[in-house]
């Protein structure tokens, strides 16, 4: 039997063990089952990344290099699994050419970890990062559907404050008991008419029932987000219904935890917003500035953060009177000072603040521009000193 000339060649599997996309995914379902069951004390999950092939630039210890294509497992916010052919030793400085959700590239530096062999020629390497990468970029990840990016929490890591929204005394009590060993200070609500009062105390997050005696969780959200309350707001719930989801991300909640759920569950949700941090993009959690302590400037970055706090003040007073001109004034104040001092997302929502002030008739056109920003304010936080490791 002749070939048929019109057929495509067979192409070889890129990546140095030679597999194929669906041997990669046999085999690392093989893998993860060998691993299931192990303590893991990782501080961030790994989430499958099954490719093929992907460009890794890896530099010898003794000067040489290479430019192949790997066939990766998993990715994490600080670091990635790779396969290969042959031992890499541990340090081996690396560049991984990470694909984001919309196929752009990402040169990102990092070292090898570890490279252990698995069977045959594959020999599974671990791969950290220099810098961590912001897993959403790369994973399809959605806090409402339980996907927290933290493996492992410790708790005494935790501060701020949290109000927590719930008519049960149990679940109140519960989630007090979870939190313990914690340093966040959480304020108990038993209705939404009572935490709405209270949420003009400047809450770094939210705990809330979707189902108070008083209305429905989803339109305490929408009051609470109207007042200008732009913190994370995450909603508990015994309704694992499909529909109850839809609404609490409809209604513009951070995230959903379905109850019963464990402490472990709790730290997770809760350090996804407020250790995760924001930078150029807002992800909820605290706002701090992207100056490096040597910057001269840095110097007044505590300065400012309590000026803030006053301005706050004033803007929230100002929009009771809806008095336009001294919002402008205010807004434009932190405007001048937010980027300067490593703020970028404080600078252009107040950006954004004052363009609708200028344009706004009514304040139905500018309430909504200036109580985000006054939510984003007021998680601006010092950055703590890095800890040293033990």
């Amino acid at each position: 039997m002749k070939p048929n000339a019109n057929a495509e060649p067979k192409r070889e599997p890129t990546n140095t063990v030679r597999i194929s996309a669906v041997d990669l995914m046999r085999l690392d379902q093989e893998m993860n089952l060998k691993k299931a069951g192990t303590n893991s004390r990782r501080a961030f999950i790994r989430w499958p990344f099954a490719k093929q092939s992907l460009l890794v630039e890896m530099q010898q210890p003794g000067g040489a290099g290479s430019s192949l294509h790997y066939a990766c497992r998993n990715l994490s916010t600080t670091g990635m699994g790779i396969l290969h052919s042959s031992y890499i030793h541990s340090g081996t400085r690396c560049n991984v050419h990470l694909p984001d959700l919309e196929g752009n590239i990402h040169p990102t530096r990092g070292k090898v970890m570890r490279c252990v062999h698995y069977k045959g020629v594959i020999h599974e390497v671990g791969i950290g990062f220099d810098k961590p990468v912001n897993i959403r970029d790369f994973v399809q990840l959605d806090p409402l559907d339980g996907a927290f990016t933290m493996e492992h929490v410790s708790p005494d890591r935790l501060s701020g404050s949290v109000l927590h929204v719930d008519d049960s005394s149990m679940d109140r009590r519960l989630v007090r008991h979870y939190l313990k060993d914690t340093n966040l200070n959480v304020v108990n609500a038993d209705n939404a008419e009572q935490a709405l009062a209270r949420s003009n105390e400047g809450f770094d997050i939210v705990l809330c029932e979707s189902d108070l005696p008083d209305m429905p969780g989803t339109k305490f959200i929408e009051a609470l987000r109207s007042k200008g309350g732009q913190m994370p707001i995450i909603v508990t719930t015994s309704d694992g219904r499909v529909a109850t989801r839809t609404e609490a991300r409809e209604a513009c909640a951070s995230a959903y935890l379905c109850k019963p759920f464990t402490q472990d569950q709790l730290l997770r949700a809760l350090a996804e917003f407020m250790l995760m941090e924001a930078s150029d993009t807002d992800s909820g959690g605290p706002v701090h500035s992207v100056l490096a302590p040597t910057d001269p400037a840095y110097t007044f970055v505590p300065e400012f953060i309590e000026e803030l706090c006053q301005t706050v003040t004033k803007i929230n007073a100002a929009i009771t009177a809806a008095d336009v001109a001294i919002l402008k004034r205010l807004c434009s104040q932190v405007r001048g000072s937010a980027k300067g001092l490593g703020f970028p997302i404080l600078g252009s929502s107040a950006d954004a603040a004052v363009i609708a002030l200028e344009r706004g008739k009514v304040p139905a056109d500018w309430t909504r521009a200036v109580r985000s920003l006054v939510g984003i304010a007021m998680r601006v936080r010092v950055r703590e000193p890095e800890r040293k490791a033990s």
